[in-house]
């Protein structure tokens, strides 16, 4: 058996989300956290943490409290990060939703994951959401919301939908937001102090393997605090200030950890150009926000680059890029370093049960490692690899 150890510094951070968030807020309460372009949103760090603390509240008026499990089913919206801080918050746990799942997926999760409430989209591309809900749970449009009895998911009581519109049996996430009085707000407060870095904070579920029944792999606040600010260590963004541009999806661990989590420990600015991916949103996000770091799949970059208005767009300020999701060849890299000008890739290696990122390319490393390799691994983290007897 082969087995490496990596670096035990910097040390791990005993801190829960709600805490990390709590501390950017009072270091740089004035510098944008998150940047929602197609929603024409903007919150600055201590914004940020007034509209989460909003809906914490709401989500206790309705009934929930710590150790519940809250549903997102949702693109990349700013519903999507208030969803996960807000649940953080009152140390529910949240459970995060591929936007793709048809019926029986929907139903697997929210059995498995026990989900008590689920804050939903209208739909995704040509999916009625509202109407894979009901058919999970036939009992919705008859039902007061946050009162559903559903004989197939006894846990699920609330159904929160986005946007507007009329739905039987649930509530409207823009009145779950004001439905907190000043009694839910210091309940928030007190809740907050209960939350401990080593509970649980979300659920989330691998990619299908075999068949379509993925794991749900269980994160603590240690876990993806610490995952979040070592990767943003890494990359260099604990030496100088940078903006993110995310057009990868928030359900993914991917952008879940790797946009909010490490903009939060490190605070880095997080943009995001449009709910679902779009090539030329993208690379207008890109210039009119002068983004440092563009994340995104080798399929993306590659569409990025094959845009008739790429040629014309200000790359000037982009830095590097994060690379990751698929298999990425040395000539992907190549193409990234000259066509958008990046100085440095950083080519990562992750799986949901790790939370994500085991190893990751430093931009310290020989360029031939960078375009080669999946990089060192990360601070914290032991890797063996069975049956070989190869020193790592």
């Amino acid at each position: 058996m082969s087995y490496v150890q990596g670096s035990l510094e910097p040390p791990l951070m005993g801190k829960t989300l709600g805490q990390c968030m709590d501390d950017m807020a009072e270091k740089k309460p004035d510098h944008d956290a998150f940047v929602f372009v197609e929603e024409g949103v903007r919150w600055t760090f201590s914004q940020f943490r007034e509209q989460v603390d909003r809906l914490a509240a709401g989500f206790l008026a309705i009934g929930l409290k710590k150790g519940d499990r809250i549903g997102i089913w949702d693109s990349n919206t700013s519903e999507w990060v208030l969803t996960q801080f807000a649940a953080a918050r009152i140390g529910a746990i949240l459970v995060t939703i591929n936007l793709a799942y048809r019926p029986n997926e929907l139903y697997y999760t929210l059995q498995k994951a026990g989900v008590k409430a689920i804050v939903s989209a209208q739909n995704f591309k040509t999916q009625n959401y509202y109407e894979m809900l009901s058919t999970v749970c036939p009992e919705l449009a008859t039902s007061a919301p946050g009162r559903l009895r559903s004989e197939k998911l006894p846990m699920l009581e609330s159904i929160i939908m986005l946007g507007k519109g009329d739905f039987p049996g649930a509530h409207m996430f823009d009145d779950v937001i004001d439905m907190g009085n000043i009694e839910h707000k210091l309940m928030v407060e007190g809740y907050a102090k209960t939350v401990q870095f080593d509970d649980p904070v979300a659920i989330m579920f691998t990619s299908v393997r075999y068949h379509w029944k993925s794991k749900g792999a269980t994160m603590t606040h240690h876990r993806i605090v610490n995952n979040g600010y070592h990767i943003g260590c890494r990359v260099g963004y604990d030496k100088a200030e940078h903006i993110m541009c995310l057009p990868i999806p928030l359900y993914h661990i991917f952008a879940c950890i790797g946009g909010p989590l490490v903009g939060i420990t490190h605070g880095v600015t997080n943009v995001y150009p449009t709910s679902g991916y779009e090539p030329v949103a993208t690379l207008k996000a890109i210039q009119d926000e002068r983004c440092t770091f563009v994340y995104g799949t080798p399929t993306m970059f590659i569409d990025l680059m094959s845009q008739p208005t790429f040629k014309d767009t200000d790359m000037s300020s982009v830095h590097s890029g994060i690379i990751g999701g698929a298999p990425v060849s040395p000539e992907i890299i190549r193409q990234m370093t000259k066509g958008m000008g990046m100085k440095y890739v950083a080519v990562g290696f992750g799986m949901t049960e790790a939370g994500p990122m085991i190893a990751i390319v430093d931009e310290e490393d020989p360029q031939d490692k960078q375009f080669n390799t999946i990089g060192r691994l990360c601070q914290h983290m032991e890797l063996s690899i069975h049956l070989l007897i190869i020193p790592l």
